[in-house]
């Protein structure tokens, strides 16, 4: 059972890394996966929720913080040396690589872990937005 999981898993990489690789999705995914490059508006949101909520919004943000850096560290020091799976660009041949390959471990992703932990309490504190909070973690 776990090889035809590897091999689904294998060969839904091929079809992202290779088969729909076009030249718009080589400018976008490098940009999604940076998490520099979200700095600016995240510091502006967290701005405007401090200023709409004052106190409540700097105890909304101070928590969604500890929330995901509780994920990473989990992710980081616990799941994915219990997993031990390597990164694609080290465990295949003939990746296409748009960014840095990365040291360390590949399952479970930590961005995906940490932006669907912050998707989750945002969207819980947040519920008229949660759909957009899932929608930007699901990319």
């Amino acid at each position: 059972m776990l090889n035809y999981l590897i091999n689904i898993d294998v060969k839904l990489f091929i079809f992202f890394n290779q088969t729909i690789q076009n030249s718009v999705l080589d400018v976008i995914m490098p940009f999604i996966t940076e998490p520099k490059k979200f700095l600016i508006p995240l510091i502006i949101i967290c701005l405007g929720v401090i200023a709409l909520w004052k106190r409540r919004g700097v105890i909304i943000i101070l928590w969604g913080a500890v929330l995901i850096t509780l994920s990473d560290q989990l992710t980081n020091s616990i799941i994915k040396p219990l997993v031990g799976r390597e990164r694609p660009c080290v465990a295949l041949e003939s990746v296409r690589l748009l960014v840095n390959c990365g040291s360390g471990k590949s399952f479970p992703s930590s961005h995906a872990v940490n932006i669907f932990a912050a998707a989750t309490y945002f969207g819980e504190k947040f519920i008229h937005r949660r759909r957009e909070f899932f929608l930007i973690a699901s990319l």
